[in-house]
């Protein structure tokens, strides 16, 4: 399970900090947009995917997993209230 959510974590977290991302986003409803477009503008977004990305290199490390699982837990809580509230 480690491997599995770390591996996603990377590389979705790659997928938004690359110019030109490998799995495109699909076209969003109108309060989801506006929130993601929101989290682009001001830069937010970069961070949370870089977070991703560190988190996701950690736990595929093994020894500092538990600090990847730390860093990961709150953007993946995040998700989740995405999921719930706003799609």
């Amino acid at each position: 399970a480690r491997v599995l959510v770390g591996g996603m974590f990377l590389v979705f977290g790659l997928n938004g900090l690359l110019p030109k991302p490998f799995v495109e986003m699909p076209p969003l409803p109108d309060p989801a947009g506006a929130f993601i477009g929101l989290l682009v503008t001001t830069g937010y977004l970069k961070a949370v995917k870089a977070l991703e990305v560190l988190g996701g290199v950690l736990l595929l490390s093994g020894r500092a997993a538990p600090l990847g699982v730390v860093i990961l837990t709150p953007i993946a809580v995040n998700i989740l209230l995405y999921e719930v509230y706003l799609l």
